[in-house]
């Protein structure tokens, strides 16, 4: 068994495959009632036996792909006696861990192309905080919020809009803004790793939008950089959906889930977008 640390949940993120299994289901920790927790688990792996299958696995090809969990089993003849709260399996066809977790979860089989992570979300944020940031060419914002409340907070440095970048480009030699030389999330507790200085060579081509994009999005999550650092809550995305993945290329932060809020947000009621995001990030 593996312990849930935050490294652990970085790879668990980072990894995706045709297909990821991802089990949770409640256990019980002692007495005669732990019998219940196998009679779950036999119920959840048919269930995950069949969505292999139904994404276009032969019964073996299935049974092989979940065999290190059979054999995990098999082997200690009292594994469902020694659980806590929760148990939790992440499976592809070359990778398996398993994390016992002080959660009540709820029975849940997942098969898609990246492991299924929202109900470890408490362990990670704690007292539920969570941070949106919302995005357009014109303008950017930052909200913190948790269960109740959601208010825009202040981050130094954060570029207002594209303008605003692409101006420092044309008129400092060297600007102000720091941009990742690598993308991903395993530079991001690293205060000073991933990050350069702005050297400005010039406004891009005005028609290379995308590019654009790109260099106002690393300005972006050089100024989240130094803010977010060292913090674990989720972080939402809300923008025009052709926006998300030339972002989530220049993000730098281990936890901005993938799941965001699409459209134009910039008229939407604090209130309403506070409803929309928690109901992604809700435990």
């Amino acid at each position: 068994m593996s312990v849930l640390t935050i490294e652990e949940v970085k790879g668990l993120v980072e990894r995706s495959k045709s297909w990821c299994v991802s089990i949770y289901l409640p256990t019980v920790v002692a007495g005669t009632e732990t019998r219940q927790n196998e009679i779950r688990f036999k119920n959840l792996f048919r269930e995950a036996l069949q969505k292999l299958q139904d994404n276009g696995l032969s019964e073996d090809e299935a049974n092989d792909f979940l065999r290190p969990v059979t054999d995990l089993i098999e082997s200690e003849d009292d594994f469902w006696q020694q659980q806590d709260s929760g148990l939790a399996l992440f499976i592809t066809d070359d990778f398996f861990r398993y994390y016992k977790v002080p959660l009540d979860l709820s029975e849940l089989v997942v098969v898609t192309d990246q492991f299924h992570l929202k109900p470890l979300l408490p362990l990670l944020t704690g007292d539920g905080t969570f941070y949106v940031l919302e995005l357009s060419q014109k303008q950017v914002k930052l909200f913190e919020g948790d269960r109740y409340h959601l208010r825009e907070i202040n981050v130094p440095n954060l570029p207002q809009s594209m303008d605003e970048v692409l101006q420092y480009d044309d008129n400092e030699p060297r600007g102000q803004f720091r941009i990742g030389t690598t993308s991903g999330a395993a530079n991001y507790n690293n205060s000073s790793a991933g990050t350069g200085v702005f050297h400005g060579q010039g406004a891009p081509e005005q028609d290379d939008v995308k590019k654009d994009y790109g260099q106002f999005f690393h300005a972006i999550d050089s100024a989240l950089h130094d803010f977010l650092n060292g913090k674990r809550s989720p972080l939402v995305l809300a923008c025009v959906e052709y926006l998300m993945p030339i972002y989530r290329e220049a993000n730098t932060y281990p936890h901005l889930i993938e799941e965001g809020i699409t459209g134009n947000v910039k008229d939407t009621a604090i209130s309403e977008l506070h409803q929309q995001v928690w109901s992604i990030v809700e435990p």
